[in-house]
């Protein structure tokens, strides 16, 4: 039998070769691992040059079941501060969003309203017909 000197050396001798990896740290590697790839994708998304009318769809389509924040909107939908704030401002002159009134009085919240559906719903409709490539028959 061994000692307990002797099991104590041969665990730290086998952990120390890289063969060995203790469940929490495999987690924690698991874990930077994904927040790598995660950042990744999305600094790949980021770098797409969307038009107007492809970022008034994401803000409308972002709105439709529950009213959101500008706060919220500018870490969904990645804009400049600038950016959303004149985007919304020509949602809301259209009609096709409203300003909700939020019992804290700083954060300002956004609903799409019936127009704003049916401008979205018609937008989806354009862009499949025209837009998407079907296979050639």
């Amino acid at each position: 039998m061994c000692s307990q000197a002797n099991a104590n050396e041969h665990r730290s001798s086998f952990e120390s070769s890289g063969h060995f990896h203790h469940p929490k740290s495999a987690k924690k590697e698991e874990s930077v691992k994904l927040q790598v790839e995660y950042k990744s994708q999305w600094m790949q998304w980021k770098l797409i040059r969307r038009s107007k009318f492809e970022i008034w769809a994401e803000i409308l389509e972002a709105c439709i079941r529950t009213s959101r924040s500008q706060s919220w909107l500018l870490r969904r939908i990645g804009l400049k501060t600038q950016t959303i704030k004149e985007s919304l401002l020509f949602l809301i002159a259209s009609g096709l969003i409203k300003q909700l009134p939020t019992s804290n009085g700083d954060l300002r919240e956004f609903k799409t309203t019936l127009k704003g559906e049916e401008a979205l719903t018609q937008y989806y409709e354009l862009v499949t017909k025209y837009f998407v490539s079907s296979p050639l028959k």
